[in-house]
């Protein structure tokens, strides 16, 4: 699947935002999401393919997408290695972490 830039920078935005949530907590809504990143539902939903495949998200009818525990994700997928990487964040305290500790 080839990736547009601004697919890209949405789907960063929101691994992010994710980074700052717990595992079961909702992120917004494809409305919420479309307006916010001033972007069509198809981008957002494919965004959400994305997530969804790496096991960051999972999408439940009715519920919403939900963040899966970090524990579940595919650290073995570059993009998820990059992401924890650059974001340096411990999920259980919600703090940055210090790469030179």
């Amino acid at each position: 699947m080839q990736t547009s830039l601004r697919q890209n920078q949405i789907r960063d935005a929101l691994m992010v935002k994710i980074a700052k949530m717990y595992a079961g907590e909702r992120i917004p809504t494809q409305d919420e999401l479309c307006v916010q990143f001033k972007a069509s539902r198809t981008l957002v939903r494919e965004v959400l393919c994305i997530l969804e495949f790496l096991n960051i998200i999972k999408v439940r009818p009715k519920i919403g997408s939900v963040v899966q525990p970090s524990s579940e994700w595919r650290t073995t997928n570059k993009e998820v290695l990059d992401w924890q990487g650059r974001c340096l964040f411990n999920r259980s305290d919600r703090e940055p972490t210090n790469p030179m500790a």
